[in-house]
């Protein structure tokens, strides 16, 4: 491990300690957690948790007492912080109700109903509106930069869309105060995220696809590049690989590079007519097409052909036919964005930052 992480993390446990302190969840008097407690949570050396008892010190918020360890002598009475009882969401803002792709409103909805009934104030900034339709461009991310810092000082923490890269959250080390999740893909860095559980989700596609005696797999990689579309084609193939299917019997292809009637065609010539083929699409709405168009054929699926989505956004999936896909559960992502957070506000949660998930299920419909 490299001195800057070293220096991040030790940075990090002494925040998490002080959450703890100031939450009350750690009284006045009462002893913290021991350097070996920390090491083991933290995963950390022996010196990064001492280097974590030298500026909580320093801070005034614990002293040791030797021979018997640290112990809190800051006093929740005397401290000029305060909560604002709300959370800072840089989210995508909700966009017009459409008949195929509403995953991420149904994740937002999710947050900002849940944080209202727990009686946080939900605050979008102006910032947000910079990645309504796409990722942020240079401006967007300079402006939402600038919210976070504003923000450290005005909430109690931030939920941050899965378009704004960890790159950005990590140039501000040091500088937020306040607990951060990112929201929609795992984080690479030393924060919480909920993302969708992409790689158990393919598993269970896979083993409906071979319990139904599918044996020849067309899939489907998203020419638009985001990580949870790459996760969930990428599981589906290496469960392919684990299960022992051929390589003669998949056939990959790339889609949203192409229009939709030149890849739908590309498939068509690749469908074996002595196979049961299985399309796996990593989204709704793709797959979603594919059915309405084979349909329109008068290609019965289920019999030699069958298709199968990955999201579980309800209007595709409820159209006629009734899609087959994996349902990640987006608005349960969203409230378990909220849980986890204000864990991290209350104290409750004195875990390592790492992913959640909520666990996928397949939702079985007439496409297969």
């Amino acid at each position: 491990m490299s001195e800057n992480n070293n220096l991040y993390l030790y940075e990090e446990i002494s925040r998490d300690i002080k959450e703890l302190i100031l939450s009350k969840n750690i009284k006045y008097g009462e002893q913290i957690p021991s350097v070996s407690e920390i090491r083991k949570k933290y995963n950390v050396s022996h010196l990064t948790a001492l280097m974590v008892f030298k500026k909580l010190s320093k801070e005034g918020y614990v002293k040791c007492k030797k021979g018997r360890g640290y112990f809190v002598t800051f006093r929740q009475e005397c401290s000029t912080s305060k909560t604002f009882a709300s959370i800072c969401c840089i989210l995508r803002p909700f966009r017009e109700t459409t008949l195929h792709d509403n995953y991420f409103n149904d994740i937002n909805q999710a947050v900002q109903q849940e944080l209202l009934k727990r009686k946080f104030n939900a605050v979008y900034p102006c910032c947000n509106y910079s990645f309504v339709d796409s990722n942020p461009d240079e401006d967007g991310l300079n402006s939402v930069k600038s919210t976070l810092l504003e923000f450290d000082s005005k909430t109690d923490a931030f939920i941050i869309d899965e378009r704004i890269p960890d790159s950005l959250i990590s140039s501000l080390r040091g500088k937020i105060t306040k607990p951060i999740l990112t929201l929609g893909r795992k984080s690479t860095i030393n924060v919480d995220s909920v993302s969708p559980d992409n790689e158990k989700g393919a598993r269970k596609a896979i083993e409906i696809c071979l319990k139904m005696n599918y044996n020849f797999f067309c899939v489907g990689r998203n020419g638009i590049t985001y990580s949870n579309f790459d996760e969930r084609t990428d599981a589906f193939l290496a469960a392919l690989k684990e299960n022992n299917v051929p390589e003669k019997r998949i056939f990959c292809f790339d889609y949203n590079i192409c229009p939709f009637e030149e890849t739908a065609l590309l498939i068509e010539k690749n469908i074996k007519p002595d196979c049961k083929t299985m399309i796996f699409s990593p989204t709704d709405y793709f797959a979603r097409k594919l059915v309405d168009l084979f349909t329109e054929k008068g290609i019965k699926l289920g019999d030699k052909l069958g298709i199968m989505g990955f999201d579980g956004i309800e209007m595709p999936a409820a159209a006629e036919l009734h899609l087959t896909t994996v349902n990640v559960h987006p608005s349960e992502m969203g409230i378990k964005a909220v849980e986890i957070v204000l864990s991290r506000i209350n104290g409750t949660n004195f875990e390592k930052k790492k992913n959640y998930t909520v666990p996928a299920t397949l939702q079985v419909g007439e496409s297969i």
